[in-house]
């Protein structure tokens, strides 16, 4: 996450990737490095959002399911948004860690046949 100072609002909190970062730019002045206040003792965990797109085929949902509890990882809730004959899309809520326990879920993800496509979900 990253921090802009905004004149009449404070510090607005944006995503590293957000497009609105792009119009500071070149306003380096205005950037704040900020994170979560987690304490170093903190065990709490956090939701991951995935979109992911599988093949409809026997067997790929619990291929899905089975690399992310492999990893640590554990489903909260699941939807399915689009079907068709070849593949679904789901979105996918995991409890992780931190960002880099849903980095490391996410490639392994990627790495199996069944799964076409993974990418954190942004909320717009």
């Amino acid at each position: 996450i990253v921090g802009i100072v905004t004149t009449g609002k404070g510090v607005t909190i944006h995503t590293i990737d957000c497009d609105t970062l792009e119009s500071f730019y070149n306003a380096p002045e205005r950037w704040l490095d900020v994170s979560w206040d987690a304490g170093v003792d903190t065990v709490e965990d956090h939701v991951g959002r995935i979109q992911v797109t599988i093949s409809n085929e026997p067997g790929s949902l619990g291929t899905l399911t089975t690399v992310i509890g492999k990893n640590g990882g554990n489903i909260i809730n699941l939807k399915i948004t689009s079907r068709s004959v070849d593949f679904f899309e789901i979105l996918i809520d995991i409890d992780v860690k931190d960002v880099k326990h849903l980095t490391n879920i996410i490639a392994a993800l990627r790495a199996m046949p069944v799964i076409s496509a993974v990418d954190r979900a942004r909320s717009r």
